[in-house]
């Protein structure tokens, strides 16, 4: 009889260039606040995940971090005194959601696949502060294979 070969299904995900911290260009405050609540279109910066999977790998992704107050898909801006003002990424035209289930995003992986994201400034509008100084974020993307 011959040996039962059960395939080893994974990935190696890697950022171009090994960049780890996205940074976004730098926005005049009153600008941002002008611009009304939600997405500041006028700053994003594109970032990208590479995945060289085994064929026919599924993959499924979930995103972690620490959300502003009322949503689960704005990053708080972990740097204190600026409250109103956190970071939104998008996967296309859909804002990511952190800490909800994992979702199928390959369901039979080709052997390198480039996962494409964009991040924006977030102003929660109503008519709140928004002062000078660094806006900082953070989030973790599990990739999950099978």
């Amino acid at each position: 009889a011959s040996p039962l070969v059960i395939p080893s299904y994974t990935c190696n995900a890697t950022m171009p260039d090994s960049v780890t911290t996205v940074t976004l260009p730098p926005v005049d405050a009153w600008t941002l606040r002008n611009g009304g609540g939600g997405r500041y279109l006028g700053a994003k910066k594109t970032f990208n995940i590479i995945l060289d999977c085994t064929p026919e790998t599924i993959v499924s992704v979930a995103y972690s971090g620490s959300t502003m107050s009322g949503t689960d898909d704005v990053l708080v801006n972990t740097t204190p005194g600026i409250d109103n003002v956190g970071i939104q990424v998008f996967s296309g035209s859909n804002a990511l959601t952190f800490n909800g289930p994992e979702t199928q995003i390959i369901s039979s992986a080709l052997a390198s696949q480039t996962f494409v994201y964009d991040a924006y400034y977030y102003y929660k509008g109503d008519n709140g502060i928004v002062r000078g100084g660094l806006v900082t974020a953070s989030a973790v993307f599990i990739f999950n294979y099978k």
